[in-house]
Formats: C-alpha cells, structure tokens, sequence
C-alpha cells in the first residue's frame, strides 16, 4: 500500500515532468525500450522498433544516459535507470493511444 503511494508520487511530482520535457524523438526511444519488454534492452532492438538505423539511435541513446535516464547494461545494452520509469512509459503510451 505505501509503496502504491510512492510510485503514484513518483509519477506526478517527477516522472510527469521529466518525459514531458523529453523531445518526440527521445519519447519514441524510451517507448521502443518499453515495447521491447525486457528489463536490458539491446539497441539493436529498440532501433528495429522505431525503424532505425544504429547511428541515428545511438544519438538518442547518449543524450538520455547523459540526461541519467537510461544506464548501459552490458554491451549493446541499456536499461532504465529511473526505477518504475518503465510502467510510467507504458501508462503514457496507452493514454496517447486514446
């Protein structure tokens, strides 16, 4: 129950801000990332979902490990670095879809 209280918080205080002030096209990364549906996300992955091309993602990707959205997992890997950031996208991408 606390813990629903906290991430509800969590979504309105911070998370709202942060992903509106992310550009369309950092939106769509984060949304790959989310669509992939594992925790470590290849890029290879998330530049097949945005229909992609490896220099054009890895743009995106360096500006939202600098922006400490997104960490480096392992090679090729990223995850997010914002815990509960990944159900926020998820709500985010059923309410656009309304």
């Amino acid at each position: 129950m606390i813990l629903d209280y906290y991430i509800s918080d969590l979504y309105r205080n911070v998370y709202y801000k942060v992903y509106h002030e992310m550009t369309e096209k950092e939106r769509q990364f984060v949304q790959a990332m989310v669509k992939v549906g594992h925790p470590k996300v290849k890029a290879q992955e998330i530049g097949h979902q945005m229909g992609q091309k490896p220099g054009y993602i890895s743009v995106y990707r360096r500006k939202l490990i600098d922006d400490q959205i997104i960490m480096p997992a392992s090679y090729g890997y990223v995850q997010f670095m914002l815990p509960f950031f990944d159900r926020f996208v998820e709500e985010q991408i059923m309410f656009d879809e309304f």
